[in-house]
């Protein structure tokens, strides 16, 4: 699953941002760039809360956030670019809170 959305979901996103004419290369890129920003800061925050908490409980909180985000952005036909941005953060976000506990239950 991690690999399907680091891999994966960005590059069918930015394909799909591009191509439908939603948004431009360069917002395209800038927002590709944000989400790289987003993990980068996530990540170490994420892996504090894996020393403190339960590392199973961690990865549960961040598989519900990635399956309500990911059912949002599904299920709604025309949602709005800026609602769509903003959950594709929150995704990325879960899966940071995911990724980080579960490596360290291994």
């Amino acid at each position: 699953m991690g690999l399907f959305i680091n891999d994966g979901l960005i590059f069918v996103l930015t394909l799909y941002l591009e191509y439908a004419g939603i948004l431009t290369s360069v917002e395209t890129g800038i927002f590709i760039g944000v989400l790289g920003v987003v993990m980068f800061i996530s990540a170490p925050i994420s892996g504090k809360l894996a020393d403190k908490f339960d590392s199973r409980k961690l990865a549960i909180i961040g598989s519900a956030i990635m399956v309500v985000s990911t059912l949002i952005i599904l299920f709604k036909q025309f949602i709005p670019i800026r609602l769509f941005l903003i959950f594709t953060v929150i995704l990325l976000i879960g899966y940071s809170v995911f990724d980080t506990p579960n490596k360290k239950l291994y």
